[in-house]
């Protein structure tokens, strides 16, 4: 036969105790809600309640869009009136200023690979991560295009083709030789910055490739590292 566990009466008297205090706390905050005008407020936020996406047309299969954007939109911040990657920096640069934006470990060498622990090549060994804040990217960012500048460097001109620009050779575009990094990201966003151009190569990359990339995109410059 079924055996059920033995209550004995002082944990009876505490459950009827709980049930009562969680009658009590309800009826608290029900109270509260009422003395508050809960119900006013509900009904007003129904009310106010507007679709979020609503369809373009009223054909069964139509897109959906933003209600607030019934048309295309040629940013992610219409409000902002964000049009470039440049604009798009920026806002992040006043928006999270003291937060960290880029980091860095740097690379410590190799160690010998264990075959114990699955390894089948010798382990990359990188230190710390050294972090710059958006703010200090920001800086970073315009000090080095104003440096582009200084050089001789000029703003991309307004032409139906990049190539037009490149024969009559204007020096508005730079070559980064680098791997992606915090530099690459500098170096890149600072040509953003000048309304530049920035072509990216890699190390990866044989000599004739770079030399082709670097050829067709009529760099004015080349930016590198002792990689």
């Amino acid at each position: 036969r079924l055996l059920l566990p033995r209550i004995s009466s002082g944990q009876r008297q505490l459950a009827n105790m709980l049930v009562v205090l969680g009658f009590l706390l309800r009826l608290i905050d029900i109270s509260l809600w009422w003395v508050t005008f809960g119900p006013i407020k509900t009904l007003r936020l129904m009310l106010r309640a507007a679709p979020k996406v609503k369809a373009v047309s009223d054909a069964a299969d139509a897109p959906r869009r933003l209600a607030d954007y019934p048309t295309l939109t040629t940013t992610l911040y219409p409000k902002d009136n964000l049009i470039s990657i440049f604009d798009l920096v920026q806002r992040s640069v006043k928006q999270y200023s003291d937060r960290p934006c880029l980091g860095t470990r740097a690379f410590l060498g190799t160690q010998k690979f264990d075959p114990k622990k699955g390894q089948r090549f010798d382990p990359e060994v990188f230190g710390d991560t050294n972090w710059v804040t958006y703010a200090q990217f920001g800086h970073r960012l315009r000090a080095f295009g104003m440096g582009l500048k200084a050089m001789g460097m000029v703003a991309q001109p307004e032409a139906e083709n990049f190539e037009t620009v490149a024969d009559k050779k204007v020096p508005c575009s730079l070559a980064i030789y680098e791997n992606t990094c915090a530099d690459w990201q500098t170096a890149a966003h600072g040509c953003f910055s000048q309304s530049m151009v920035s072509c990216t190569y890699y190390p990866s990359l044989t000599c004739t490739c770079s030399s082709c990339a670097c050829s067709l995109s009529a760099c004015a410059s080349t930016c590198t590292s002792a990689l």
